[in-house]
């Protein structure tokens, strides 16, 4: 059972990765959730890929937004990117980074190693999601939190045997 913090009064500095280019249902929930984390008084950053839907999108809200080359394969640039990415984990004093995409969740990873970051991985894909090595890795050591968007998806992480999660 998920736990629900209520009438908290400590505000969080949330870095929003969201690299995926276009309008879909993952990124606009990425973009109202930073909204509405924004209206709770949060301070929040939406990072994305350069000239793409979710950073006009958020921009045109009033969210303060960064480009970051997130879905790279180039290992030069993105070793850059993991660098830039620490760098503004670090300026910006992030605490908590929400990854809406795997390219996200482990680039988040790799940028935050021992700055003590909550990273989250909302997975917006109703599709059950691989049991292998990898991703009982990614789900049970290197995030904190998961956010699913379907039943069907709950039910197959379960299946990872996740320890300590809150989903």
């Amino acid at each position: 059972m998920a736990k629900v913090l209520q009438n908290t009064r400590y505000n969080m500095n949330i870095l929003q990765l969201i690299n995926e280019p276009w309008d879909s249902a993952i990124t606009e929930y990425g973009i109202v959730q930073a909204k509405k984390l924004k209206e709770r008084g949060h301070q929040v950053l939406v990072a994305g890929l350069k000239d793409t839907y979710p950073l006009r999108k958020a921009e045109s809200l009033g969210l303060e937004t960064c480009s970051l080359d997130l879905n790279t394969y180039n290992p030069i640039r993105l070793w850059q990117t993991i660098r830039r990415l620490r760098q503004i984990l670090l300026s910006y004093q992030i605490e908590t980074i929400n990854c809406l995409r795997s390219e996200g969740f482990w680039l988040g990873f790799l940028a935050s190693q021992r700055l003590r970051i909550k990273i989250i991985r909302t997975r917006g894909d109703a599709r059950p999601t691989h049991n292998n090595y990898f991703n009982r890795k990614m789900y049970n050591h290197w995030g904190d939190f998961v956010i699913l968007s379907s039943k069907v998806a709950q039910d197959k992480y379960f299946e990872f045997e996740l320890k300590n999660k809150e989903i």
